[in-house]
């Protein structure tokens, strides 16, 4: 019988979770976390020393333009709150978030022409990694596709798939400075 590519990788024995909007945390167990991104934003942190972890998966850019008065909602659906809160964790931790490497996935506009709320998700990212003094190894954000993507936050592995696209595969790692 023929083994599927997580069982070649050894995916199929980590435990699985998905994370759906608004969802997200700091990993410090050997996992499998899988989301489905549109112009949503996930953005995974490894931190090499503690091999553990964090991701979310949000909707909305910045909290203070979107939250709504006297309800409660999820730090991890708007993406500013998302990065603050996996920061505060792993200085919980006593990990300082520069020490950390993050990834940023997802904000395409696959239902419109013009740069929308996927653009202002990656944005707000950026802005937010930037003031935590974070660096990022890697981008595949914006155009028209979806992305799936599995991450190991024991590892800080990223396997990303653009919907419509065939296979799935590790990312290419790129360190800042470095051209494609």
């Amino acid at each position: 019988m023929r083994k599927t590519e997580a069982e070649r990788r050894g995916l199929a024995e980590l435990p699985r979770e998905f994370l759906i909007v608004g969802e997200g945390g700091v990993y410090l167990q050997p996992c499998r976390l899988d989301t489905l991104l549109g112009s949503c934003v996930a953005v995974t942190f490894h931190c090499p020393v503690r091999k553990a972890g964090g991701i979310f998966h949000a909707l909305l850019p910045v909290k203070s333009n979107y939250s709504r008065p006297g309800c409660v909602e999820s730090e991890y659906r708007f993406v500013d709150s998302a990065i603050n809160s996996i920061c505060s964790d792993f200085l919980a931790m006593g990990v300082q978030p520069r020490r950390l490497e993050a990834k940023v996935f997802g904000g395409s506009n696959a239902l419109s022409e013009q740069e929308g709320i996927g653009r202002a998700n990656v944005e707000a990212a950026y802005v937010a990694l930037k003031s935590h003094g974070i660096r990022v190894l890697f981008t595949s954000a914006g155009g028209k596709q979806g992305r799936r993507i599995i991450f190991l936050p024991h590892t800080g592995e990223v396997y990303m798939k653009l919907l419509g696209v065939s296979e799935a595969c590790p990312i290419q790692e790129r360190r800042s400075g470095q051209r494609s």
